[in-house]
């Protein structure tokens, strides 16, 4: 009986492992941004870019474990920039007071390269008034990052999802921070929306035109059903499930990707890191900046940023982790 009671847990956890290393695939180069030879893009199609989220950062708190970790890793970027960097959301703990959203910035603004920001759930925490007295909103995120945010709708005022290009390849940061929330089938992607039509116009064009698409989102369409976030959502089989609120519209956003051969989507809101394939899209979740993380190392659960590398159709994907 004693051996027995020895052997199930074990057998359990190799049996997780086993379908953590198909889903997640986890590629781990810890000093790989020391040796990589980053150029600026010297030849056509020849780039990297950079990809974390989840600080949750509080102003002024000299003891906040999502400060000190996004100096750390702004720090190591800087060791050999790359071309930009995107960060996925949830940089500061709140939305408002305005100065968390400031604060958050001016720590972005040590990199040593372009950076895009995109809207996280947590930047609209207390987001809808500059004291930080309202609920939900997205007006202090667009009064701190408007700069950045380039897209406008029909009645001239700044939308938190664009698109840019770098030679043959094409870039959509995305707002996802509704998803998980009732509110998504109206100030969320949903089809039929604003930001979805924009979405599919914006696909059309770019494949028409680029070698590869990347998506970045905050909250992620697809995740694998062992790291459950939402467990009453499960959808396309026992082992997937999605943050949104409306699985049939993430069914519907992977639907794009596949017919669009979007290369990859980048989200955050998991702490930690995961890798997975939908069709020919790979998706990574990188969400380990510095927030508490949600497991173990052994599953994702470390701190760290993407360091993705593209060469003409080549392009591959390292974890880069916080030593």
């Amino acid at each position: 009986m004693r051996t027995a009671s020895i052997l199930i847990p074990l057998l359990s956890l190799l049996i997780i492992m086993f379908i953590f290393s198909e889903y997640a695939g986890v590629k781990e180069t810890k000093e790989s941004v020391e040796t990589l030879k980053i150029r600026a893009a010297e030849e056509k199609g020849s780039f990297s870019f950079a990809v974390l989220g989840d600080s949750s950062t509080v102003p002024g708190c000299t003891e906040c474990q999502g400060n000190a970790v996004l100096a750390k890793l702004v720090q190591k970027i800087n060791q050999n920039p790359p071309d930009f960097i995107v960060y996925t959301g949830d940089g500061p703990e709140q939305g408002g007071p305005i100065l968390y959203l400031q604060a958050f910035r001016n720590s972005l603004g040590e990199l040593k390269a372009p950076w895009y920001p995109v809207l996280g759930n947590h930047e609209i925490i207390r987001g809808a008034a500059a004291d930080g007295t309202k609920g939900d909103g997205e007006e202090n995120y667009l009064s701190v990052f408007k700069d950045k945010l380039p897209v406008r709708d029909n009645r001239g005022k700044h939308v938190c999802y664009y698109s840019f290009n770098l030679y043959d390849c094409h870039f959509i940061v995305l707002n996802t921070a509704w998803q998980h929330r009732k509110e998504s089938g109206t100030k969320g992607l949903h089809p039929g929306g604003a930001q979805w039509k924009w979405l599919v116009g914006d696909l059309q064009e770019a494949s028409q035109k680029s070698r590869h698409i990347f998506i970045f989102t905050h909250e992620p369409p697809l995740l694998p059903g062992i790291f459950r976030l939402n467990s009453k959502h499960t959808f396309r089989d026992r082992w997937l499930n999605t943050t949104w609120n409306n699985p049939q519209t993430a069914a519907a956003f992977l639907q794009l990707c596949r017919e669009y051969g979007v290369e990859a989507v980048f989200s955050g809101h998991y702490h930690g890191y995961l890798k997975f394939r939908d069709g020919a899209s790979t998706h990574i979740i990188s969400g380990g900046a510095g927030a508490a993380l949600h497991v173990p190392a052994l599953l994702g659960g470390y701190y760290h940023y993407i360091l993705c590398s593209v060469n003409g159709d080549r392009v591959t994907y390292d974890v880069i982790r916080l030593d």
